[in-house]
């Protein structure tokens, strides 16, 4: 089983957890909220193409530091073999980040080839 589905399946579970301890409709919220996943990841992407259009056409506006690490594409462009050390430790979460939505991104295609 890969990491990515473990942790998908680690996370689901905790959701079940949380939601079935407050809610007392806790199987319909959980569907409801995982239904929407899709909804979320396309607004995702859309946000980040605007990101990447504003940066574009404003070069010299600075983001501040916790922006840069969630949503810089820098980690996408650069082979983190060619990065000092001190850089590498801090673009790996967004490496990690990039190489999550990637393979979410897999897995519905694959969910929807198969319906």
């Amino acid at each position: 089983m890969s990491d990515i589905k473990r942790l998908s399946e680690r996370i689901e579970s905790a959701l079940k957890v949380e939601i079935g301890s407050t809610r007392a409709d806790a199987e319909e919220f959980k569907s409801a909220l995982l239904k929407k996943l899709p909804i979320l990841r396309d607004l995702a992407h859309q946000h980040v193409l605007i990101l990447n259009k504003f940066k574009r056409e404003n070069p010299g506006v600075e983001f501040p530091a916790l922006h840069k690490e969630l949503f810089s594409m820098e980690a996408e462009t650069q082979p983190v073999t060619s990065v000092p050390q001190q850089q590498q430790e801090q673009q790996q979460p967004q490496v990690h980040h990039v190489q999550m939505q990637q393979q979410e991104q897999q897995q519905q295609q694959k969910q929807q080839q198969q319906v």
